[in-house]
């Protein structure tokens, strides 16, 4: 399944944090948390989905802050490095 390009470095983080790539019925890309990965509230969690296109900017948002819920460090607008870290090594 081929990851949308503007994901692709959330979802690589994601991987490496023993998450799993998958797509939809419908197509859409999502994530797979490891086994035992509950919410806040104790539930279950069994996929964070994304859009299949950027035009829905807040299914994108969404997912984000559903992944730093579930404590993946993501940072916003999909980067993985915070500003200032980003900041740091332009210096």
């Amino acid at each position: 399944m081929p990851v949308p390009k503007r994901l692709k470095k959330v979802f690589a983080l994601a991987v490496e944090n023993g998450w799993t790539v998958t797509e939809t019925k419908k197509g859409y890309p999502g994530l797979i948390p490891p086994p035992g990965t509950v919410d806040h509230e104790g539930r279950p969690v069994t996929l964070v989905k994304f859009a299949k296109t950027p035009s829905d900017a807040r299914s994108d948002a969404n997912g984000l802050a559903q992944l730093r819920r579930l404590g993946l460090n993501v940072a916003h607008k999909g980067h993985t490095e915070s500003k200032k870290q980003r900041h740091d090594r332009k210096r």
